[in-house]
């Protein structure tokens, strides 16, 4: 995608020709439900999208893009395409949007030489015969081309099942096509939807009748692939749970969390695992539905992790614990399961806010430990300009020294601009110097959340607190690199922003006293987020800044405000925005300009282009707004 002033965003800069595990994935019936459940629709595909995101992520793939109701994703493992298929089969399987919708995914994988481009996609026949084969996978199944068959058919982790050969668009000959299933899994359950008041139809037909012992009627559509028991049994109870007959579903409750234990509790720097008896909602675990707090109710930044098959969620903190802390995980009411109910907490406690509790290991033999500081710790009549020099008991790494892991506070707690100075010809100096000279009054230097020595143990937190006296002392001329920080304005843009800073991502603004170097220009970047992962970034700010030898550097950075817009069109067309294609409908959710007018065109592909002409409208959005345009039929040609 380009950006609204022009200039491309970030994208995948391998070029070249390669071979490589393709996967296209399309969701089945949308198209049928698109007409009729306009709602619905985008919201299957926008949970779709989401799910289809973080399987291919978590299997060390790549969504090169989405193509309307469908996906294309490239992997350097063939087996890894596979997994991946299977675990976005498997949450899309339980996903409350297409169990409303009583709509299915399939899936092809293909093993075949892409032509990787600047901006990101590929291209080639291994593209076209991933697409092709896709559309031969039975709803809910994954079916694998002839030399991905070849490569996998002796593992013992996949079963196969040859669906015979088939004729493929565009390329030559007939391929021999396979449905893949991990080792020990049933075969995906057929389509199911409840007939009400309808004669049975000839068994001659494909359809089969169950009458089960509670005396509800189903009348399951069953295909060839999968007419076992067991899988007709599945299927006529999700089918069931559709139209709101209770077969017994049990509630999905967390267990107490686990961790990566080590002598006398939880390990500082591991994650910690929540277990659900069933699946949750992917979208709904977040650090705002899932919370860590630490002492004095302090709260500790969180990466989210939702496990492929959506019934464990890993909490990595940010900064290393504490030793010997107590910590507590809160749930909110925002945690929902993959059903849309609440989640059940361990003993049934009454409240939202239920604590599930772990302590950290005690300091261990072999931790870091500070041996002196000067000044020493509670000295006074410091001098203003003095720095503090900290000797430790053995070498430090120099990479974890940085403005999170070593601050000097004033007695209201606030942060004082530093340098930092490590680690001597031993390793084991830290020097901390203020970047002016300190007026008079207490001041704290605090160690830890982070720091640590060569061997990868961590310093417990230590606090050296000291008094400058309050004669005046001219500050040296400042020396050394700079600090910059960058704040997004309007601030409440920052959530959905993410700054890099001369090409590499740092995350979500805002960037606080982060050393640079001096006289040098840094090119600082923002760039709007999607609301579905896995979209385009839009860039919003961009700008050279260069700091002198100890300078301290704020930039407000005021972002160009932006929204969201999406549209659903009959035919499927490629859209336009201003101009530019941002691909097939429909389109979700995106990224434009805040406050300023744009021409979306729908434009008729392939045949259609015989038959239809082409749609165009005018819109606006507000900052943070997401504009539906609706669903629109593009006109006849003449």
């Amino acid at each position: 995608m380009t950006d609204e002033g022009g200039a491309a965003g970030p994208k995948d800069r391998r070029t070249g020709r390669r071979l490589a595990a393709i996967v296209f994935a399309d969701v089945a019936g949308y198209t049928e439900l698109s007409s009729r459940d306009e709602d619905l629709a985008l919201a299957v595909i926008e949970a779709f999208q989401t799910l289809a995101t973080q399987a291919v992520n978590e299997h060390g793939g790549r969504v090169v893009k989405f193509l309307g109701d469908g996906m294309l994703a490239e992997f350097g493992s063939l087996d890894a395409g596979v997994a991946s298929s299977h675990a976005l089969q498997k949450a899309f399987s339980v996903m409350e949007e297409a169990m409303q919708a009583q709509v299915a995914l399939r899936v092809g994988v293909h093993l075949g030489d892409v032509v990787f481009s600047e901006d990101g996609d590929i291209h080639g026949s291994g593209v076209n015969v991933a697409s092709r084969i896709e559309g031969h996978a039975p709803p809910s199944g994954i079916v694998v081309s002839d030399s991905a068959y070849r490569q996998l058919r002796n593992r013992r982790a996949y079963t196969f099942s040859s669906i015979g050969e088939h004729a493929l668009k565009g390329v030559p000959d007939p391929m021999e096509l396979y449905v893949v299933l991990l080792e020990g899994q049933q075969p995906p359950a057929p389509a199911v939807r409840v007939i009400k008041d309808v004669a049975p139809a000839s068994s001659g037909a494909g359809w089969s009748f169950l009458r089960w012992a509670f005396g509800i009627t189903l009348t399951v559509a069953v295909a060839a692939y999968a007419a076992d028991v067991r899988g007709v049994r599945d299927a006529a109870v999700q089918a069931a749970n559709m139209v709101g007959i209770s077969l017994g579903a049990t509630r999905t409750a967390v267990q107490p969390p686990t961790f990566a234990a080590v002598e006398g509790g939880a390990e500082v720097a591991g994650p910690v695992t929540l277990e659900f008896t069933g699946p949750v909602d992917p979208a709904s675990a977040t650090s705002s539905s899932i919370q860590l707090f630490g002492p004095g109710d302090a709260s500790v930044p969180l990466r989210v992790t939702v496990r492929s098959d959506a019934r464990a969620v890993s909490l990595e903190p940010e900064m290393p614990l504490a030793y010997g802390t107590r910590y507590r995980i809160v749930l909110s009411s925002l945690l929902r399961s993959a059903s849309g109910d609440a989640i059940d907490l361990p003993g049934g406690a009454s409240t939202i806010e239920e604590r599930l509790a772990f302590s950290t290991q005690p300091v261990p033999e072999g931790a870091p430990v500070v041996l002196q500081s000067s000044p020493a710790d509670g000295a006074t009549g410091v001098a203003g300009n003095a720095a503090i020099a900290v000797t430790f008991d053995q070498p430090m790494d120099e990479a974890t020294v940085n403005s999170t892991t070593v601050a000097m506070l004033d007695d209201a707690g606030r942060p004082v601009e530093t340098a930092l100075a490590c680690c001597g010809e031993t390793g084991d100096r830290l020097e901390v110097r203020p970047a002016g000279g300190l007026a008079g009054g207490p001041y704290t230097v605090e160690l830890g959340r982070g720091l640590a020595d060569r061997d990868g143990e961590f310093l417990a937190q230590v606090a050296l607190a000291f008094e400058v006296r309050e004669a005046s002392v001219s500050a040296p001329a400042p020396t050394g690199p700079g600090r910059l920080t960058v704040r997004v304005a309007p601030s409440e843009l920052t959530s959905r922003t993410i700054l890099h800073l001369d090409g590499e991502a740092i995350g979500q603004p805002p960037l606080e006293n982060r050393t640079v170097r001096e006289s040098v220009p840094h090119r600082v970047e923002i760039f709007a987020t999607p609301e579905v992962p896995g979209g385009e970034l839009m860039r919003i700010f961009d700008q050279s800044v260069t700091l002198r030898p100890g300078e301290t550097t704020v930039l407000e950075a005021a972002v160009t405000p932006f929204g969201s817009v999406s549209i659903i069109a009959t035919p499927v067309g490629e859209a336009f925005i201003d101009g530019q294609s941002v691909g097939s409908t429909p389109l979700m959710r995106h990224l434009v300009s805040a406050g300023v007018t744009h021409r979306l065109e729908i434009r008729p592909i392939g045949d259609d282009a015989a038959t239809h002409g082409i749609y165009s409208v005018e819109f606006t959005v507000e900052p943070l707004a997401s504009e539906g345009l609706g669903r629109v039929t593009l006109p006849p040609r003449g």
